[in-house]
Order: C-alpha cells, then sequence, then structure tokens
C-alpha cells in the first residue's frame, strides 16, 4: 500500500503540473475542446484515486471540480473567468493537500466549503484567496525517470510508454559508478598502448568500450527532463500577477520539448520566476501606456527555449518599455554605487548591466513583488552557479530580453585542463573567451602596483596568476605563461595566468567535501583518465575574491584612487621607467592613459621633431632627443592632458610606487619637475607641464596621411601597398586627385596628382633615381620611408 500511495502522490504531482498551464489555456479560448476535456479527465481520475484511498476532501473538491466541467461540455454553463478562477483555486487546494498527505498530515486545516460553493456558482464576488491556508508554491518537477503526462491534449492520442518511478540517488549512484568504469576503460586502454598491442585483447575491448558508451549515454538520458516541466507553471504565474497589477499580460512558451538534467531545472526555476515577475511587474507598461505608445493594450511576454550543443539557450523577453539607461544612472549614482564621472564613462551595455548589482532597483516604488533591490545579484550568482551565463539586451519602447545559455547537465561539463607546476586544475569552458601567449606580439604585459594588467587588442584588462590565487606561488605575470581570457556573464573580463594549458574535454563532476568547498575557489572534482584528481575552479567566486565584477573592476582598470586615496591630497602616484638614454625616471600616474607596444618602423624622426603612426593618428613622442631607438618593438607610454596626446617611448617599464614626500628642487633641467625618492633611490620625476608644452601644441595638426598609387601597376599594388600601410599610410588607388601624397612609377602613367600635395617618384632603374632630385630607387625603403616622413612632417607644419 505504501507503494502504491507514492504513485499515487507522484502522478497527482504531475497532473497537477500539467494541468495548470491547460486552465490559462482554455480560459482564453473557452471553444477549446481538446483542453476542457484534458482537464474533466485530470479531476475524475483525482476523484476515482481518491475513493480508493479514502481521502474524502480531495474526493469533494474534485468531484465538484468534475460537475462543473461537466456542465460547460454539455453546453449548460459558460466558461467565464469565474468559473476559471474557482476551478484554480480547487486544484491549488488539491495540491496542498497532496502535499499534506506526502508530509504524513493528510487532513490540514481549512475548511472546503466556500471553494465548493464558488464553483457550484453560489459563491458570488466571494475572494478565493480568503479560502486559503496558505500559498501553495509552485509545483516541483517529479522525480521519476520519465515523467509521462496522463493527461493528453488530443484525443485516441497514442498510450503513454510504461515508466517506473526510481529514487533519485539510485541514479546518482548508477551514474557515478558507471563514471568510475569509464575512468577505469581509459586506464586500461593507456596501459595496453604502453605495453604494446594485443590483438586477441582488442576486440573485447573495443565491445566493452561501446557497451559503457551506451550505458553512460543511457544513464544521462534517465536524469533528463523535458523543459516543458518548468513551463507549466508560467502561465498561471502570470495570470495571478497581472490580475494582482491590473495589467493585461499573456505568455508564450517555445521549445519544451528540449530536455535538460533535472537538477538543472530546479537551479533555474527560481531565477526564471524572478525575472517574469519583474517584466510583469515594471517590464510591461499599463494597458493605457501602451496604447499612447501604438501597441497592443495587452502586453506579451515569451519564453523560448533552444538546444545547440552540449549548452541549452533560454531567451526570455517582453515587448514592455525597455529599460530606462537615464534612470539606472541615477539610482547608481543616488546609492552611491559609482561616481557621475564614473558613469559617463561608460558604455550603454556596461550601464544596463549594473542591474544585476546588488541594492539596485529601477522601480519607483516598494511592492510585494519587487522594487527592493534583491533578486537580479541572485539570479546572475545562481546562473553562474550551474556553470551558465546570462545577457541582458534591451531597446527603449520595445522591450527587454535576457538570455541565458546553461549546459545540458550539472553532472558532465565541458572544461579546459590547466597546470600549475606539478597540479592539474579544471576551468568550465563556457568562461573561456580566448587563449593567448605571455610571447605574443598582441600581449603586452604591464604592473599598476601590485597588480598585473595584460593589454590585448586594444583593450586594458586585469591578469591573476593562478599559482598566486590558490597559494601555490608567489609571483608576477610573465611572458613564459599562457594566458585564458575569462569572460563572465556580466560581461566583466581578466585574464587567468597558467603554466601550461592541456586538452578541452567532457568531465564528470563530483561534489567536494564541505571543507574543500569553504575555500570558495572549487566547485567540484573529477578524474583524468590515469586516475589523477582535478579541481574545477570556481571562476565566478575567484572573480569576486578579487574585485573583479562589475564596480570594482571598472575601478580596477581605470586606476582609479578609493576613496581614502582621494581624501589624502598629499599623495602622489608615480610610474618609474629607464628611457631610451638609460637614464631612471618617473612620470605622474594621471598623466598615463595607456601603456602598449608598437613597430619601431612606425617612429619616423627629422631635426628635433619625432612622431609615430598608431591606428589612425600620427602622435608626437618625446623623450628620443637623439636617442637610437631599439629595433623590433618599442614599449610606449601613452600620455594625454585631457586634449592633446602625446607618446614616450622607453626601454623598461618599472612600477607604480605612491608616496607623500615632497619633490626635492631640481633647477639644472627644465624638462624635469623635482627629484621623487622611490623605493630608497633618487629619480628625476618628467615634468608634464613642460612636455606638453613643448610636444602637446602639434598633436591636433597631426593626422593620418593618404598614398595614392597607380591602379594598374602590379608593382606598386603587391610590393609598395604593403610597405605604405604598415608604415602607417593609408592606401587609395582611385583617388588620387585628394590624396596627400601622389607615388609614381615607371610602370603607369602619371596620374592627376592633388594640385597642393606632394607628389613622389619611384623609379626601377637604380641609375636614373641617383640623379639629384630625380626620385627614389624603388627598392631603397630607407630612402622611400625617409621621403614619406618628410613630406609628413611639411604637410603637418
Amino acid at each position: 500500500m505504501d507503494d502504491l500511495l507514492t504513485d499515487f502522490i507522484a502522478e497527482t504531482r504531475e497532473m497537477l503540473e500539467a494541468i495548470t498551464s491547460e486552465l490559462i489555456s482554455w480560459e482564453q479560448d473557452p471553444a477549446d475542446r481538446a483542453r476542457l476535456d484534458s482537464i474533466f479527465r485530470f479531476v475524475h481520475t483525482v476523484k476515482g484515486n481518491c475513493g480508493f484511498f479514502d481521502f474524502p476532501r480531495l474526493e469533494a473538491l474534485s468531484h465538484a471540480a468534475e460537475s462543473a466541467l461537466a456542465d460547460v461540455r454539455a453546453g449548460w454553463r459558460e466558461a467565464d473567468k469565474p468559473l476559471v478562477s474557482a476551478v484554480l483555486a480547487i486544484i491549488d487546494r488539491i495540491a496542498i493537500i497532496n502535499d499534506a498527505i506526502e508530509a504524513g498530515t493528510p487532513d490540514p486545516e481549512g475548511n472546503d466549503d466556500a471553494l465548493i460553493a464558488a464553483i457550484g456558482g453560489d459563491g458570488a464576488g466571494l475572494d478565493l484567496n480568503d479560502t486559503f491556508v496558505e500559498t501553495p508554491t509552485p509545483v516541483q518537477s517529479p522525480s521519476p525517470v520519465q515523467s509521462p503526462s496522463p493527461v493528453q491534449s488530443q484525443p485516441n492520442a497514442p498510450a503513454a510508454p510504461r515508466t517506473i518511478r526510481l529514487p533519485v540517488e539510485l541514479l546518482d549512484r548508477v551514474m557515478s559508478g558507471v563514471s568510475d568504469m569509464v575512468l577505469a576503460r581509459n586506464d586500461l586502454a593507456r596501459r595496453l598502448r604502453e605495453t604494446g598491442s594485443e590483438p586477441a585483447l582488442e576486440g573485447p575491448f573495443d565491445r566493452l568500450s561501446g557497451i559503457l558508451t551506451d550505458v553512460r549515454e543511457a544513464i544521462t538520458r534517465m536524469r533528463m527532463q523535458r523543459i516543458e516541466h518548468l513551463y507549466h507553471g508560467l502561465p498561471r504565474l502570470v495570470r495571478d500577477l497581472s490580475a494582482e497589477l491590473n495589467k493585461n499580460v499573456t505568455i508564450e512558451v517555445e521549445g519544451g520539448t528540449v530536455e535538460l538534467d533535472r537538477e538543472m531545472i530546479e537551479m533555474i526555476r527560481d531565477p526564471i520566476t524572478h525575472l517574469i515577475r519583474n517584466a510583469v511587474d515594471h517590464g510591461i507598461e499599463p494597458s493605457q501606456a501602451r496604447l499612447a505608445a501604438g501597441k497592443s493594450a495587452t502586453g506579451r511576454i515569451t519564453v523560448a527555449s533552444r538546444q545547440s550543443g552540449n549548452k541549452i539557450a533560454i531567451a526570455l523577453s517582453d515587448d514592455g518599455g525597455g529599460l530606462d539607461i537615464a534612470k539606472i544612472k541615477q539610482k547608481a549614482l543616488s546609492s552611491g554605487l559609482l561616481s557621475a564621472a564614473e558613469l559617463d564613462a561608460m558604455s550603454e551595455h556596461a550601464v544596463i548591466n549594473l542591474i544585476f548589482e546588488a541594492g539596485l532597483s529601477t522601480a519607483d516604488t516598494v511592492s510585494g513583488i519587487s522594487g527592493r533591490g534583491v533578486g537580479m545579484d541572485v539570479v546572475r550568482s545562481n546562473i553562474e552557479k550551474i556553470g551558465g551565463t546570462i545577457e541582458v539586451r534591451s531597446a527603449a519602447g520595445q522591450g527587454t530580453t535576457f538570455i541565458m545559455n546553461l549546459p545540458l547537465t550539472l553532472s558532465i561539463i565541458s572544461a579546459l585542463t590547466v597546470s600549475v607546476g606539478e597540479q592539474s586544475f579544471a576551468i568550465p569552458h563556457s568562461y573561456v573567451a580566448e587563449i593567448a601567449h605571455g610571447k605574443s606580439a598582441a600581449i603586452f604585459l604591464s604592473q599598476v602596483g601590485e597588480a598585473d594588467l595584460v593589454t590585448f587588442r586594444g583593450s586594458r584588462i586585469p591578469c591573476l596568476t593562478l599559482g598566486n590565487v590558490l597559494g601555490l606561488t608567489n609571483r608576477r605575470a610573465g611572458t613564459d605563461q599562457r594566458l585564458i581570457m575569462i569572460k563572465l556573464s556580466g560581461g566583466e573580463t581578466f585574464t587567468l595566468a597558467v603554466d601550461q594549458i592541456h586538452d578541452q574535454e567532457d568531465l564528470v563532476i563530483k561534489p567536494l567535501a564541505p571543507a574543500v568547498m569553504e575555500a570558495k575557489l572549487y566547485g567540484g572534482s573529477t578524474l583524468r583518465d590515469d586516475g589523477q584528481p582535478i579541481l574545477m575552479l570556481d571562476i565566478p567566486a575567484i572573480a569576486t575574491m578579487h574585485d573583479l565584477l562589475s564596480v570594482n573592476q571598472i575601478r580596477a582598470v581605470q586606476n582609479e584612487p578609493d576613496e581614502t586615496a582621494q581624501a589624502d591630497i598629499a599623495k602622489r602616484t608615480f610610474m618609474t621607467f629607464v628611457d631610451l638614454h638609460d637614464r631612471q625616471r618617473a612620470i605622474a600616474m594621471n598623466l598615463v592613459t595607456r601603456i602598449e607596444e608598437i613597430a619601431s618602423e612606425t617612429i619616423s624622426t627629422e631635426g628635433d621633431r619625432s612622431q609615430a603612426v598608431i591606428n589612425d593618428a600620427i602622435i608626437p613622442l618625446a623623450g628620443i632627443d637623439g636617442a637610437t631607438v631599439p629595433d623590433g618593438r618599442v614599449k610606449l607610454l601613452r600620455l594625454s592632458d585631457g586634449e592633446n596626446e602625446i607618446g614616450y617611448p622607453v626601454k623598461q617599464l618599472g612600477q607604480s610606487i605612491d608616496t607623500t614626500e615632497d619633490l626635492a628642487p631640481h633647477d639644472t633641467d627644465a624638462s624635469i619637475e623635482g627629484i621623487a625618492l622611490l623605493d630608497g633611490k633618487a629619480v628625476p620625476v618628467v615634468d608634464g607641464f613642460s612636455l606638453f608644452a613643448r610636444f602637446g601644441t602639434d598633436s591636433p595638426h597631426m593626422r593620418k596621411l593618404t598614398c595614392a598609387l597607380p591602379e594598374n601597376d602590379d608593382w606598386a599594388q603587391r610590393i609598395l601597398a604593403p610597405l605604405i600601410t604598415a608604415a602607417g599610410y593609408t592606401v587609395s588607388t582611385h583617388d588620387a586627385h585628394n590624396a596627400d601624397i601622389s607615388i609614381v612609377t615607371d610602370g603607369a602613367p602619371d596620374a592627376a596628382p592633388n594640385p597642393s600635395g606632394k607628389v613622389l617618384h619611384v623609379h626601377s632603374d637604380i641609375d636614373k633615381a641617383g640623379d639629384p632630385g630625380n626620385g627614389i630607387y624603388r627598392y631603397d625603403r630607407a630612402a622611400l620611408l625617409q621621403a614619406l616622413h618628410q613630406a609628413q612632417l611639411e604637410i603637418a607644419s
């Protein structure tokens, strides 16, 4: 009998979950006879089962609902909103009683007379919410291996497949055992390879491998459920919220057949519920406002899911007013989250992501549904805990969309294995954006105080050394390491430096002991093929521990001092370096906007003036003064006074040092502000005032020049164009009349040059080019670049 009662409770819960959405859909389309029949069969089934188990309250409630629905089926009663509300109230009471039966108290407090009267038509005007003992929680997903709904939407549907119910713990034990067998199989395969091929063993071993693969896949499938189990309660949730807020809102769900790990479904239930509550509360506008904006009076929420490889994407969107960027900024400012200067420097995407900050809410008033600033940070945290990501997109007046990318299962995660020293670790692949070597030309490592920074693809981002994070080493990030670009769900990025990067593989993740989890560095463990353990890194926890999330990262990357530093007006920060004359120097940190590397070919010098072509601009250079520029790549400090920009090439970067001491005077060199005592050494400090007075005035006049090449000259296109482009000039073959410099070759007729531009002749005959003023030999690289630089200086002046 106990087994039968357990089956009754589980089956009733499954039917409750499925029938609620059917009831909401039937309310919107009362003519849908198939849904009416499904709801009728549900209450009829519950009534029959109750009679067998002797549950009189359940029997009375289901009988009352069955009689009312029978009247509707016979055409004697209309399927209006009061009837639907009454049926919903009875279903909620059935859910409460079902939970009480499972808890061993089959007769919870409360009187059902008002509910039965309401569904019978004798309870007009009755507030059904007053009849509840408690507000029922959303129905939880059942734990069977397979959960076919006993309610079919179409008549004469094929019978559901036979199923049995098993404890979840048993499935977990079987899954763990199969995973260990797979690891043992892999270890055996490695040993066979090492000892040499044994033909007699190859056949049995291949059969064993195939069987294990099939069993593992089957066990994994046993943990999966259709995501429609998550969707069943959403129509009721939207209906109740819209009624409470006096709004007209509907919900559409797509992709219910997508399957997801049963634990994953439970983990994302609360985040999706919170997003929907927010959408109904202050995402969807009131009907009057929607009509005034030219929209339908009824708002629409759409939840769509799809599978792509081993990922599930869930998009939750509404057609409301969208996120108010100005209001988000105002809330962030009034709450002290960010300063006005920080907000002005942020992109629109970064401002939108501030909604995930704890304590920030755009709601004008606090209600029982939302507005306390508690929730969106928890939503992101819960999504990241299961190895997923969440991003938000919004358009003013058009709505907001949240996109959640989730792994199929919590047990098997695609991960990148790395090592520090002799120890190996795993990083969830969902966080890995890019991988680079520390020696790559696209990578530039620098230090600011105790922090390591990486300049990569024009962005300057924090860098953590994994050995330091885990307490295994004590070193700075170096060019001998591999760099992993980590991207979190909020868009924050940082770099993780490791010693080695190994394979990307699917790993079976198992929970860790509570004592290990308390370190807040690891999210689980697994075993490699050779039986060696690997710890899975908890990337969001590591980012939080090092203040690399959202607001904290903004402040870290911008190198802005904290409030204590701002209050201490006497403290100054200097960047030390070795200049091209091998002299130790320092410069005020607030003048340094970027640190990067440039090719020495982009630097040109004429007299006492030097400049470099960087991207689309020509930047005047300071600090050369007759020094030899090293070949290859040169480190460059980008300096700005707020209006002008200059570059300062250096041989070696030092570190950022704070000091509260006054500078000692230095009267012999006007370019030196004074002498600072930094780390016990006397270091001359470059005077920023005199620096910009001398070089900054050139900055607004310098620009990237255009060189026109002959259109039909193959040599000019194949040889000359790449050289000119690499030197930082723009190449044109169609508009010589407007070019700054027109290059004429022997292989093409003279183009019509710009009357006010420069003309440069390039000859294939070295003797002809040798005559004074007769142009340049085409393979004399130095003469060609010098001629271009001279023309550039003349145009700039």
